[in-house]
């Protein structure tokens, strides 16, 4: 091992730690104090490996097999941690977090199925891998020699004094690894460093996916959840009806028939619409971009902001009222980022983690345990479904009539936004074919529901954690903007053994955060007083619609009779306003016609609410 090989590939680790740290402080604002403890953590484990290698030189001197090994390891390192890099980057730009070690795990275990999802050949994952592991390989053997190191150290020190020196090198920086795991890799992820938080994926505050709850603000917040909870009354479940919620993962409005699509995506919703079975409502807009926020506003009715740690949720109403609660959930929401601690207890809880065999993102693993749900027990209950078919990652169905040619867009990454512009049509017909799988999947569903009389008297829910974008601005999938093909989602209700009681007239633009107060009032339930959200069946749809998305927040004014949306990038200041009503495409940003006055007093207050989200 000469003293180039390890100048040589002490460089090449420098600059592949330091284009990374680089990207994000500019792209994320990583903090100095992050930046230079990653760059700590990583240079030390590069300099264990090679006082290992070194070690093993020595001991083996003039053989071939030191070679091989010195120059093996420290081309895994320098592969393993350049695919991190890269999932990293692929968590930022599609979900707005740092992957998690529970994510890498089970990606890892469904990489087969994922890449089959994706459209991207499987064999093409371990050629790419096994070609970087070749190309550090061949770099670290060029530039590597299987002689002691005598040009680290004088020829004339003894052997056995080098292999003292080496091995007492690897022990102390295996030391400061183990101090690190111990201490201060919990303690660096609250500063944002990306290795402590793949470790502990919560430290950084109190998450919410990409967004982040201000502990002071939460813990006041949560008094008043405290006391709404215990003041809540308890009520005999008598002669309620079953609720049915499903939440279709990414599902948008204007692609569903019922809601103008030209195309029909959904035959068996229309269908249903055509029985005058399924009421229509006006679409709705969804607080945020991305799942865990979403599914956390429609359960707690409460907009991003103003989340906490302890929010009194429509699951916890609706057992106050003796409702039995079961979750049956397609894809992984035990390791997202602690989703499955949000929904709190539960009669049965389900999702596709805790199935091995199948990938977690196939719907046909929420239709196989609806199939085995045990619905005999007395009194009412809610079933919440949630269905990844209409998800880039979900499975779709392979029997079904699909649109061609297509593409997954999943791979696709922008964080730039563009002027709005038709889609590809390859990734249109993506998406819709998962539209269709959805639709498909729903019906199914309600047929294993009536199968069981569990539709005999109930209310069926149908609506979505957010939307998702093709490239109308730029932006592919989801979690990057808030732009209306990412927050408009569909809001559909089908009544079984009961009349659905007619939307309030002044109903015309509902937000997420009223469909759990609707749910209710439809059952005869008082919601719980600290809820933002208003019943749709009661209450007209005034005031302001919280929008919010990593940097990105906002309102949409429902009583401007343009409909005016406005948000802010907290980041670069940009502004951004449209009129809806005229402008539902968002084509023109009208920003610069907005009254001086009213344009700081927006701003003021959007970069208020931007407090709760990560620097």
């Amino acid at each position: 091992m000469r003293l180039k090989a390890f100048i040589v590939e002490s460089c090449l680790l420098a600059l592949v730690v330091g284009v990374f740290v680089v990207w994000l402080a500019v792209r994320h604002s990583l903090s100095a104090v992050a930046a230079l403890r990653h760059i700590e953590v990583v240079l030390t484990l590069g300099l264990a490996l090679q006082a290992a290698r070194y070690f093993v030189v020595t001991l083996l001197d003039g053989r071939r097999l030191p070679k091989i090994l010195g120059v093996g390891g420290y081309a895994l390192f320098l592969t393993a941690l350049v695919l991190y890099y890269i999932l990293v980057a692929i968590g930022l730009t599609s979900w707005g977090r740092v992957i998690s070690a529970d994510l890498i795990s089970t990606y890892l275990l469904d990489a087969i199925a994922l890449s089959d999802v994706l459209g991207v050949p499987f064999a093409i994952l371990p050629a790419a891998v096994g070609g970087l592991l070749a190309i550090t390989f061949g770099l670290a053997w060029v530039c590597a020699d299987n002689r002691a190191p005598k040009y680290v150290f004088p020829s004339t020190v003894a052997k056995k004094k080098c292999l003292a020196l080496s091995l007492a090198a690897f022990g102390f920086f295996s030391i400061q690894i183990f101090d690190w795991w111990q201490f201060d890799i919990h303690a660096w992820a609250k500063l944002g460093e990306p290795i402590g938080l793949s470790i502990h994926p919560g430290s950084k505050e109190v998450r919410i996916q990409s967004n982040a709850i201000d502990l002071q603000r939460a813990n006041a917040i949560d008094v008043d959840e405290d006391a709404a909870r215990a003041s809540y009354p308890a009520r005999a479940a008598e002669n309620r009806r079953n609720v049915v919620l499903i939440i279709s993962d990414a599902l948008r409005a204007d692609h569903i028939k019922a809601y103008g699509y030209p195309r029909e995506t959904t035959p068996h919703l229309s269908a249903y619409a055509a029985q005058g079975k399924l009421a229509v409502f006006p679409a709705v807009h969804t607080s945020c971009a991305e799942s865990t926020c979403g599914l956390f506003s429609l359960a707690s009715s409460k907009y991003t902001h103003e989340f906490s740690a302890r929010p009194f949720t429509l699951q916890q109403a609706l057992k106050k009222n003796g409702y039995e609660i079961h979750m049956v959930l397609g894809g992984d929401h035990t390791a997202f980022y602690g989703l499955r601690e949000m929904y709190g207890p539960v009669d049965s809880y389900f999702d596709g983690s805790m199935v091995k065999k199948t990938y977690r993102n196939d719907d046909q693993l929420v239709l196989d345990r609806l199939e085995g749900l045990d619905t005999s027990s007395r009194g009412p209950k809610m079933l919440q479904i949630h269905l990844m078919s209409s998800h880039a990652l979900g499975s779709r169905s392979k029997d079904i009539e699909s649109f061609e040619p297509n593409s997954n867009y999943a791979i696709n990454f922008s964080t730039t936004a563009t002027q709005a512009r038709a889609p590809e049509q390859k990734f249109t017909n993506f998406y819709d074919n998962g539209v269709l799988s959805a639709d498909r999947t729903i019906a199914r569903i309600l047929e294993i529901l009536s199968q069981k009389k569990y539709l005999e008297n109930a209310l069926v829910v149908i609506t979505a954690d957010h939307g998702d974008g093709l490239g109308e601005h730029g932006f592919f999938s989801h979690a990057n903007s808030v732009f209306e093909e990412v927050i408009k989602v569909p809001l559909l209700v089908l009544s079984y053994g009961a009349p659905l009681p007619p939307l309030h007239q002044g109903v015309h633009s509902p937000a997420q955060i009223d469909i759990a107060p609707t749910i209710l009032d439809n059952l005869n339930i008082e919601a719980p007083k600290t809820w933002r959200g208003k019943s749709l069946l009661s209450h007209p749809t005034r005031g302001l619609i919280h929008i919010q998305q990593n940097e990105y927040v906002g309102f949409i004014d429902r009583d401007n009779h343009a409909l005016g949306k406005y948000w802010i990038n907290s980041s670069t200041k940009e502004e951004y306003y449209y009129e809806l009503a005229n402008d539902p495409l968002e084509t023109k940003n009208l920003i610069h016609k907005v009254d001086a006055n009213q344009r700081a007093k927006w701003k003021f207050d959007a970069l208020g609410l931007a407090q709760t989200v990560p620097n």
